[in-house]
C-alpha cells in the first residue's frame, strides 16, 4: 500500500524515521541508518563515510536532548522535513533535513543533511 505524504501527516511519518536515524548515529549502526534509504542514497553514503562522520561530528556532541519538528516543504519529486536537533555537549542547535519519497511503497529516504 502506497502512503502519500502530506503537510498533515509528514511529522508523524517522519518522526518514526528520524528516531531511527538519530539512534543509528548515536550507536554507529549503519544497517539501522540505511533501513529506509533508497538504493541511490545508500550507494552515496557508504558505511565508511557514515562511521567517519559519526566519530567526527556526532559522538563528541553526546546524547540527544531534543528533536523538534519544524516544518514541511513539498518538492517536485520528494518531501523535505526540517528538524531542530539538540545534543548535550553542543552549544548549537542543528538543522537536520530529511528528504522522503512516497511514489512507491515503502516510503524511502532520498537525502539527509545536517548543519
Amino acid at each position: 500500500m502506497i502512503i502519500t505524504i502530506t503537510r498533515e501527516n509528514a511529522e508523524q511519518i517522519g518522526r518514526c524515521i528520524m528516531r531511527e536515524i538519530i539512534n543509528a548515529h548515536q550507536t554507529c549502526d549503519y544497517q539501522l541508518l540505511t533501513r529506509h534509504f533508497c538504493a541511490e542514497f545508500k550507494e552515496k553514503l557508504t558505511q565508511e563515510r557514515f562511521e567517519h562522520a559519526v566519530q567526527e561530528a556526532i559522538i563528541p556532541m553526546g546524547q540527544l536532548i531534543s528533536c523538534e519538528y519544524l516544518g514541511y516543504l513539498k518538492r517536485v519529486s520528494e518531501h523535505q522535513l526540517l528538524w531542530k536537533v539538540v545534543f548535550e555537549h553542543s552549544d548549537e542547535e542543528l538543522l537536520w533535513q530529511l528528504y522522503l519519497r512516497d511514489d512507491e511503497a515503502p516510503i524511502q529516504v532520498t537525502g539527509l543533511w545536517f548543519s
